[in-house]
């Protein structure tokens, strides 16, 4: 189980992900990200040692809007379309 796992990790990090072109134009490097559907299952746990895990890469995430909300426009359920305040 734990080799599926690494391979998929390993994929997903390696393929080289389909990105716009005003994307890939930016100075900074993209980091690709996977997507998956999420599934309830179960899922043995093992333990078989001590060890530390050390990611390859590490990103940052930032909001689009910086400020602080000062009034919601819509009710929780409520329908909204473009171009509502």
């Amino acid at each position: 189980m734990a080799i599926l796992m690494f391979a998929g990790i390993a994929w997903s990090f390696f393929r080289e992900p389909d990105r716009p072109a005003e994307l890939a134009s930016t100075n900074s490097p993209a980091i690709p990200v996977g997507v998956a559907t999420a599934k309830q299952m179960d899922f043995p746990v093992s333990l078989s040692g001590l060890g530390t895990v050390t990611p390859l890469v590490t990103v940052t995430v930032k909001t689009q809007i910086a400020g602080r909300i000062t009034k919601i426009g819509f009710e929780e359920g409520q329908m909204v379309k473009e171009g509502d305040c």
